[in-house]
This record gives C-alpha cells, sequence and structure tokens, in this order.
C-alpha cells in the first residue's frame, strides 16, 4: 500500500468521532472492500447478525466488480486472465451463499464450525 492509500487510516485506531468512523465503514463497503472489514472499530462493535449483513453487501459490490471485469477481459481476448477471474468471482459467490446460511443459523441459535479461511476473522 501506498502512504497516500484511504484504507491506511482505515487500519490505524480510529479516535475521531463516530460519523467519521461510521463514514470510512460505509466507504469501505461501498468500494468492496471486504477482506478489510474486520480490523474496522466499528465492525468490531456490531453483533454478528449485523457483522454478516454487512460483510454480505461488501462482497455484493466486489462480485458485481469482478463480473464487470471478467466480461471485459473476456470480450477482448478470452485467454487473458478470464480463468483466473472466473474463479475469484465463483468463490466470493459461495462466501456470499455461505453468509446467507450463516444469517439463518444465526437466528436459529446456531454457531457454524466449519468456517471459511477468508471469514474466520470476520464472524
Amino acid at each position: 500500500m501506498s502512504k497516500n492509500d484511504p484504507i491506511d487510516e482505515v487500519l490505524e485506531p480510529l479516535e475521531e468521532d463516530d460519523d467519521v468512523s461510521k463514514n470510512s465503514l460505509d466507504s469501505l463497503i461501498s468500494i468492496g472492500e471486504w477482506e478489510k472489514l474486520y480490523v474496522h472499530p466499528e465492525y468490531q462493535k456490531m453483533a454478528r447478525s449485523t457483522k454478516i449483513v454487512t460483510l454480505h453487501k461488501a462482497m455484493w459490490v466486489r462480485e458485481a466488480e469482478l463480473v464487470k471485469m471478467f466480461y471485459e477481459i473476456v470480450s477482448v481476448n478470452p485467454s487473458r486472465g478470464g480463468e483466473f477471474l472466473n474463479k475469484k468471482v465463483k468463490r466470493i459467490r459461495f462466501l456470499m451463499e455461505f453468509l446467507k446460511d450463516c444469517l439463518m443459523w444465526e437466528q436459529m441459535g446456531e454457531i457454524p464450525t466449519d468456517v471459511p479461511k477468508e471469514l474466520r476473522n470476520h464472524l
């Protein structure tokens, strides 16, 4: 990451008011940075069900971006990078389905034991 990367300020402990903290969390969600949500103080304060919904929303944004990139790359040169992006899209879709199941399990008072490694810090 560069020194001027806006994500850097999110990774450092926030000492600002809740509105600024909430805005930076909303920024992460709106750009699909789901992998960095768990370090955000506002995210850490959330109830598990709210974390699941927030994480799913950020993943949905990332999935849409990946699908758009996939179609752009494949339309120009089908052999260039399409396979890699296709795997990423499939994996993020799998994780999003898992989150939907987690929300249902959470409402029933159950906690999943076989959480995918990408989501372990988030739940």
